[in-house]
């Protein structure tokens, strides 16, 4: 084959990986966009475990047996006190709120249906214990001691049938009201309602015989009581009767009719003038203080010295009290004449105001009308002076007449206390008598009433709707169980798929990838396989074609308008406008691992550049599992290794592609003893000198990094290199471990190829959504 040379090119100074500051974009945590994904890649796991638990649900309900509820409705009445109305003296005075006892009496009647006599007294009635599911264990669970004795005597077996029957048994209050629901539940809905039934009549004959069993004992102990009580009052009323005939009081009577009245003193009579004379002085003591307080305030009024004072005390309600021969009684002469005097006071006012406005201070009018003033100013005084006077001797005589009145009453009390003292004696013992008659009488009437009432007011539970036949059961609810194995079966989807997710370390987007990169991705290849396996999708291993199998990848010649080609194409684009410069000549692909789409991805960007009529050199460099000469359908007999360690020239190893003239292949050769030693000497660096100068673009496929260390000697002769991972394959940490080994050989690094990703499910739906919808692509119409 005849190469004719290609022109020289300035290769610019490629930027090193090392000297790339890593720009991570930092992690803005889980977005919604992200939620989504997760949920779309993980939406076969999800469906399924969401028709695994509607189907166990379905399961359920078909070979769960039906169970029937039957409910029965009951009033809890309160009462206030116990049944014989004794509620002071049997303790129970201690009194609850109405809320607060209501819940006590339903939580107490919740209690009764519930215990274990009621239940015994249902099964013994309903003689459950003969036959069906709370029937008497079978004899390996019963004791020997136990064969033939009641089920109250035998506890081991009393236990087993009673946890039976309380497993259907549920008592529940109906809030706000007086009302308690009792249901059973069982797979028999006429034996249901029959034992719903039977726990109310027992709940409510326990309740019955509990409480007339009080009553009768405590009317019992009353009927005695009632004889000692007779007895006292007998002897209580001897002793009053007695002592009125010793002390001689027979005129008093004790004013008490019951126990809760006050004690009223002795009521007067002829035999008792004393205490009607105390009454009397002690009255006429109380006029002689209101007298003498009046007196005291008009003294201390005229003590004032001021006649507009004393003239006000005349109007006022204080001296309508007073006697009449007081100073200041209404109508009195000395008021009169006090007023008389300050009429011609006011008079001579007026008339020296109105003559000073004519007259100097000294004209002999003016002195004539002040001569005027000063002596009825001085009448004035001489009068207010009289009047205090009188005021005085009224109430010294006040005084002295109250100070007599308390010695009188005090000579009087001394008499009255020597009755008084009998008076109490007497009153103590008719209250004694009264007392014990009350209590009396009061135990024997509701003595009475209790031997009558006793049964009536003995259950205070009403049943309101008795429990009937069911006629739907309620359990399994069909609508519910299925919901609730949806629900179930959905959690359990997306816990996995989450749970999935959090422990898959691929790479799944371009965006995840540029964040634990430092360089930058240059393309995304689509996948070609559409029919990919739930595994493959979420990053197992597995090798799409056996060996020999792989078919020609050419693209941009098998479908030249579809989404792969252009994908191609674009990555065509981006590598050369890598550099400012100039666009890199020799690039070197390299992967993590195999099986990661790096030899298709280099053979497709060759074809996109050979299609610009370049001529191109696609370099199989993997000496170890060469790939080239499948995808150009040529032998691999002679090639790379021939050249390195043979001496043969270049071009006899060249082979062309079918249909694309400037496209040639050197192939990998002979699988060589020492691959790395070959790609490491000198030769081949001139050999790739070499082949710059006949090709315009030179594109070599290495093995995997992470495998053999061929891809680290080949970096350092390239322009750049472009690392090519599998999208949901590659490993994150194989990815650091990949660009850590590149960066140890001083590569650089041109940007990131993502093969095989899936439009579908990337965190942006707009991924190749575009040309799709649009049958922007010839393909896709």
């Amino acid at each position: 084959m005849t190469v004719t040379n290609a022109p020289s090119r300035a290769v610019s100074a490629p930027a090193r990986l090392d000297r790339i500051s890593p720009a991570r974009i930092p992690d803005a945590g889980l977005e919604l966009r992200d939620v989504v994904r997760i949920v779309w890649r993980g939406r076969a796991a999800i469906l399924a475990a969401l028709g695994l638990g509607i189907v166990l649900a379905m399961l359920s309900i078909l070979f769960a047996p039906n169970r029937y509820s039957a409910t029965a409705t009951i009033e809890v009445n309160h009462e206030s006190g116990n049944t014989l109305g004794l509620a002071d003296l049997s303790g129970a005075a201690g009194s609850l709120g109405d809320q607060e006892g209501m819940n006590m009496d339903l939580l107490t009647q919740q209690a009764v249906i519930l215990n274990d006599n009621t239940a015994l007294r249902t099964i013994e009635d309903l003689h459950l214990d003969a036959g069906g599911p709370y029937a008497v264990p079978s004899p390996i669970q019963m004791d020997e001691s136990e064969r033939n004795v009641p089920l109250d005597q035998a506890p081991h077996r009393r236990e087993l049938v009673l946890r039976a029957f309380r497993s259907g048994l549920r008592v529940n209050a109906i809030k706000g009201t007086r009302l308690l629901t009792v249901t059973f539940t069982d797979t028999d809905p006429g034996r249901a309602a029959a034992i719903a039934n039977a726990l109310v009549d027992a709940s409510m004959f326990e309740t019955t015989q509990a409480r007339f069993q009080a009553s009768s004992k405590t009317s019992a102990w009353l009927t005695g009581q009632l004889a000692d009580l007779k007895r006292k009052v007998t002897e209580s009323q001897a002793k009053v009767d007695a002592f009125q005939r010793a002390s001689g009081l027979t005129g008093l009577t004790a004013a008490v009719s019951s126990p809760a009245q006050t004690k009223a003193s002795p009521a007067p009579s002829a035999d008792n003038a004393a205490v009607a004379r105390l009454v009397e002085l002690n009255r006429d003591l109380t006029n002689a203080e209101v007298g003498r307080i009046a007196k005291e305030a008009i003294y201390r009024m005229n003590e004032t010295r001021d006649p507009e004072v004393v003239l006000r005390i005349g109007s006022s309600e204080l001296a309508g009290s007073l006697a009449s021969d007081s100073p200041v009684a209404p109508g009195s002469a000395d008021l009169v004449q006090l007023q008389q005097l300050r009429a011609q006071l006011a008079e001579v006012q007026v008339r020296r105001a109105a003559e000073s406005t004519k007259y100097g201070v000294k004209n002999p009018v003016m002195l004539q009308i002040a001569s005027e003033q000063a002596s009825i100013e001085t009448q004035i005084g001489l009068e207010m002076d009289r009047m205090r006077r009188r005021a005085k001797n009224d109430l010294d005589l006040a005084a002295l007449d109250e100070e007599g009145l308390r010695l009188e009453i005090a000579r009087q009390e001394q008499i009255v206390n020597r009755v008084a003292e009998k008076a109490d004696q007497l009153l103590l013992l008719e209250e004694e008598a009264q007392s014990s008659r009350a209590i009396y009488q009061d135990l024997y009437t509701k003595l009475e009433e209790a031997r009558v009432t006793a049964g009536i007011k003995a259950s205070n539970i009403t049943l309101i709707d008795p429990a009937r036949t069911p006629a739907q059961p309620s359990y399994p609810k069909k609508k519910m169980t299925l919901a609730l194995g949806a629900l179930a079966g959905l959690m359990c989807g997306l816990l996995g798929a989450f749970t999935w997710d959090y422990f898959d370390d691929s790479v799944a987007t371009p965006e995840e990838a540029e964040q634990i990169m430092s360089v930058p991705v240059i393309g995304t290849i689509p996948d070609f396989n559409r029919k990919q396996s739930i595994a493959f999708r979420y990053g197992r291993s597995r090798r799409e074609n056996k060996e020999g199998e792989t078919k020609p990848q050419t693209w941009l010649l098998r479908a030249p308008r579809s989404e792969i080609a252009e994908a191609y194409r674009a990555l065509r684009t981006a590598l050369l406008l890598s550099r400012v410069e100039s666009a890199p000549h020799v690039v070197l692909f390299m992967s993590g691992s195999a099986e990661e789409g790096k030899s298709t991805t280099c053979l497709n960007t060759a074809a996109a550049f050979a299609l610009q009529g370049d001529r191109i050199l696609y370099l199989d460099a993997d000496l170890r599992r060469a790939k080239g000469h499948r995808f150009f359908g040529c032998t691999n007999e002679v090639g790379l290794s021939n050249c390195l360690a043979g001496g043969l020239a270049f071009p006899g190893a060249l082979r062309s592609y079918p249909g694309i003239p400037s496209l040639f292949l050197l192939p990998a050769g002979h699988s060589a003893p020492n691959p790395s030693e070959l790609l490491g000497s000198r030769r081949f660096a001139d050999l790739l000198s070499e082949l710059r100068t006949h090709f315009d673009y030179i594109f070599i496929d290495s093995p995997p990094v992470l495998l053999v260390t061929d891809a680290q000697l080949i970096a350092p002769h390239a322009d750049g290199c472009v690392l090519v991972m599998r999208a949901n394959r590659t490993l994150k940490r194989c990815l650091r471990r990949s660009l850590a080994l590149m960066r140890a050989s001083n590569a650089s690094m041109l940007g990131a190829v993502m093969n095989a990703f899936k439009t579908q499910t990337a965190a942006y739906s707009a991924y190749g959504s575009y040309g799709k919808e649009s049958d922007y692509y010839a393909e896709n119409k």
